[in-house]
């Protein structure tokens, strides 16, 4: 979706300047090919890459410090499903279970679980949906299967390329 296209690295640091550090935005990141397809594989290591990073830098954090490292994220709805790797709501709205300015809290699973996978906090899922179980890795998986399905269906996202 046209929504969905970043701006090249030039124009967000004219827009921005330095109230943001682009060091890490690099040339060709809005072009939707390779690493940045809209296709679900692409979209999924991804967010595993984006939540390898971020351990990393938490880990990294705490050994200078006794207290919590909180890190905040802003980004589409859409993307959090795959970052979280929850896919309860998706279609709550369109494309997202996630409102507008909506706040969960997660921590990491493990220090060496290789995808960085995480878990909402039970404080936060509690404020959310009281208390419901959630939902067994399996059944996340069928939701997101699902989920993902509808949205190649929809147009939201591209299918993946067949394997030759």
């Amino acid at each position: 979706m046209p929504c969905d296209t970043g701006s090249e690295p030039s124009k967000l640091v004219h827009e921005f300047g330095a109230k943001v550090n682009f060091e890490l935005v690099k040339e060709g990141w809005n072009n939707k090919k390779g690493k940045w397809s809209p296709a679900t594989s692409a979209i999924t290591a991804r967010a595993r890459d984006a939540r390898v990073w971020l351990r990393d830098l938490a880990f990294s954090a705490l050994a200078d410090t006794d207290e919590d490292v909180n890190i905040v994220i802003v980004t589409h709805g859409g993307y959090l499903h795959f970052f979280t790797e929850d896919w309860v709501g998706y279609t709550t709205f369109t494309g997202t279970g996630w409102s507008n300015t909506e706040f969960r809290a997660f921590e990491f699973a493990s220090r060496d679980d290789a995808d960085a996978s995480i878990i909402e906090t039970k404080e936060s899922r509690e404020r959310r949906k009281g208390h419901e179980h959630p939902l067994t890795k399996d059944e996340q998986r069928n939701l997101r299967d699902a989920a993902t399905q509808e949205a190649v269906k929809n147009g939201f996202l591209h299918a993946d390329e067949p394997s030759l």
